[in-house]
């Protein structure tokens, strides 16, 4: 686009320095200058239109580029203006949220305490369980050996009984020994 800009300046300025040079009955700018045929668009009247024609495209071009980016603007505005709003809307969940964080936290500080009570209850109730079995077993134990001594004081009253009646029995069996 430049180039066609600056060949129709330089096509501008040859026609220029042509009407420049040109005799004073050729002028055409000269005031009181009359011509017997209406004026014809001469090549360098093309090329001004031309040129004002491009400049009026590319203001135009220019024009519509300012718009869209006032209107991205606008809409950039327009969303920056809402971020407060969608921050203060924020805010009531992220305080709830804020407070059941730390309401599970202290209800999870205060099972984890109630878990340690019931761990430590758990370990007094398995010791007192074992002590508990280990009393059971030894009276186990206790009653099996006072069983043991039982038969045996048993077959020893029993053998005692069955010497006693042989020798209630046999009174000379006595005697002889």
């Amino acid at each position: 686009m430049e180039h066609k800009v600056m060949s129709q300046q330089e096509t501008l300025d040859e026609s220029f320095e042509k009407e420049s040079s040109a005799s004073p009955k050729e002028d055409r700018g000269c005031v009181g200058y009359k011509e017997d045929n209406p004026p014809v668009d001469q090549p360098h009247d093309t090329v001004l239109k031309d040129y004002e024609h491009n400049m009026l495209l590319l203001q135009q071009k220019q024009l519509k580029t300012q718009m869209r980016i006032c209107s991205q603007l606008r809409g950039i505005r327009k969303s920056i203006s809402e971020i407060p709003k969608a921050m203060d809307r924020l805010a009531a969940p992220m305080t709830s949220l804020y407070r059941s964080m730390n309401n599970l936290a202290q209800g999870s500080h205060n099972m984890s305490i109630r878990f340690l009570g019931l761990n430590c209850e758990m370990v007094r109730a398995n010791t007192s369980i074992s002590q508990s079995l280990e009393r059971i077993t030894e009276a186990f134990e206790l009653v099996k050996s006072l069983g043991h001594e039982a038969e045996a004081a048993a077959e020893v009253a029993s053998h005692h009984t069955e010497l006693q009646d042989s020798t209630e029995e046999s009174p000379q069996g006595n005697a002889n020994l």
